[in-house]
């Protein structure tokens, strides 16, 4: 920062903000300052835990994305994957998070493509409604054959079973299963998808609980690209059925639970996150 509040690098009207917080501003439209306030300490506080270059994220309340139109902005140093809403009926714009119809494919689409050898690990914020009809779908990658041997899908009720990560593999999914809630309140699960290795590890955990994990030594192959509230771009069902205030996709074989602790509260303050 120079005299004037001027920045180095670029962005020459914002003085107090994070040189990255405040394009994202530029980029996405973002204009109320208490979401201002709220995404600069998310930020700040991703750099200081190494993680922002590993990072893409899609902040989805509407007064910290765009709130109109139909493009949800990315924010995070591994790249710019802005969002495209799609389905038979498309999401829509909210206080507490952009709203997934179940059962109409709504979706955000995106360009992000995931490494047949890439650990990743999902941070996913939702609202936990009851299951409907069918999985209720947080986001993935699923394709292939048959849209079972390729990818991975994560869901806050997978056909009535429970939260679940599955990476898809020849032989069957490999399944890590957690506790579900259904009373419409707003919970945090990180999903682990460990792929590099011989051994195909898929994690989940609820906000700062312990992991269920279930591994497989199968071959592992990336699906479709990354899509935000269904499990798939090509999907006519298994939307999440609810509000998803973020989500950030972290390319890093592990996750501290301080990006919980972190997001509560930033931008997630207001959503009562246990």
């Amino acid at each position: 920062m120079i005299k004037g509040g001027i920045r180095i690098g670029g962005l020459s009207r914002i003085s107090g903000f994070d040189g990255d917080a405040a394009a994202y501003f530029d980029r996405a439209g973002v204009t109320d300052a208490t979401a201002k306030s709220q995404i600069n300490a998310f930020v700040v506080g991703i750099k200081d835990l190494g993680l922002y270059n590993d990072m893409v994220s899609w902040p989805l309340r509407s007064a910290q994305n765009a709130g109109t139109g139909t493009t949800a902005y990315s924010l995070g140093g591994l790249g710019t994957f802005n969002g495209t809403f799609a389905g038979a009926t498309l999401p829509t714009w909210n206080a507490d998070g952009v709203n997934f119809t179940n059962d109409t494919a709504a979706k955000i689409t995106t360009s992000l493509a995931q490494g047949s050898s890439d650990d990743i690990n999902i941070f996913s914020v939702v609202e936990c409604n009851p299951y409907v009809s069918e999985a209720n779908s947080i986001c993935g990658t699923r394709g292939g054959p048959g849209g079972s041997s390729a990818g991975f899908t994560c869901a806050q009720n997978w056909y009535d079973q429970g939260a679940e990560t599955l990476i898809w593999l020849p032989v069957g999914p490999t399944e890590a299963i957690t506790t579900r809630k259904t009373d419409g309140s707003f919970n945090a699960y990180t999903h682990r998808i460990a792929v590099s290795s011989a051994t195909k590890t898929a994690g989940i955990k609820l906000n700062t609980g312990a992991e269920s994990t279930a591994s497989s030594v199968q071959t592992y192959t990336a699906g479709e690209n990354f899509t935000i509230g269904s499990q798939r771009p090509t999907d006519t069902s298994a939307s999440l059925g609810g509000k998803m205030p973020f989500l950030a996709y972290f390319k890093t074989a592990s996750l501290s639970s301080s990006v919980y602790t972190l997001y509560k509260t930033t931008m997630g303050t207001g959503l009562g996150l246990p």
